[in-house]
């Protein structure tokens, strides 16, 4: 029971903390709120051995940075910014002028 309420206190003491830095990074309170509610839920799966950390908090921050970073990625597939094809047109072989 012990490390349930250890948990507890270390999520009510960092979780602002977590989103504010989440919210600077994405603009956007709501999607900071539900990537530190992720981090926290990896934290919690992993707390046995997180909780004997220094720092867990360092561990809670870089993995809710790191889903912040996925979800802007896939955010920026899904309007089509990485298609190099979709911005410039079909391509064309500069011989023979057909399209490849």
């Amino acid at each position: 029971m012990r490390q349930d309420s250890d948990f507890q206190d270390f999520y009510e003491a960092s979780y602002c903390r977590i989103v504010a830095l989440v919210t600077a990074v994405l603009g956007d309170r709501h999607e900071a709120q539900d990537v530190a509610q992720e981090a926290f839920a990896r934290a919690l799966t992993w707390w046995p051995r997180l909780g004997n950390y220094e720092l867990p908090e360092a561990w809670v921050r870089k993995v809710a940075l790191r889903i912040a970073i996925d979800s802007t990625r896939r955010a920026r597939r899904a309007v089509g910014g990485s298609d190099v094809r979709r911005n410039f047109g079909p391509w064309a072989d500069p011989a023979t002028g057909a399209s490849l």
